[in-house]
């Protein structure tokens, strides 16, 4: 009886831990993607030039790079132009490009779905500086 309640325990733990890591690294290209809107809304504010965020969809997934008119310091223009590339997020529904205005009324309001093999996510842009969240679409 034993050995069968832990087969049991040990077939249900077998199916659920790859959906549950799937699942984990979606959620971790959402927020890093976040990250770098929240980075285009920084630069926006702090550097008062306009931005611009293009998503798009490629074969190895979601690319995500920034686009400014304005020159940076070398430390940080090398993060501005370091492209991300989320191959957990299999496509978004959104606009292509989100342009942040320079100034401190540069955020777009907006929403963002994301969606994955088995999640699916969605973001809110305000329309003012803040941290963004993402939240689960069941």
């Amino acid at each position: 009886m034993v050995f069968f309640l832990i087969t049991i325990s040990l077939g249900a733990l077998r199916f659920s831990l790859p959906t549950a890591l799937a699942s984990q690294a979606f959620e971790k290209q959402v927020n890093r993607v976040c990250k770098k809107i929240e980075f285009a809304q920084e630069l926006a504010i702090d550097f008062q030039t306009d931005v611009w965020l293009t998503l798009e969809q490629k074969e190895q997934g979601l690319s995500v790079h920034l686009k400014s008119s304005a020159h940076f310091p070398s430390e940080l223009q090398s993060l501005v132009e370091q492209e991300l590339v989320c191959d957990k997020i299999k496509s978004i529904l959104s606009p292509e490009v989100i342009h942040f205005k320079s100034g401190l009324d540069c955020c777009p309001q907006q929403e963002l779905l994301f969606i994955g093999k088995k999640s699916r996510r969605k973001v809110i842009l305000p329309g003012f500086a803040t941290p963004l969240k993402s939240y689960e679409i069941f």
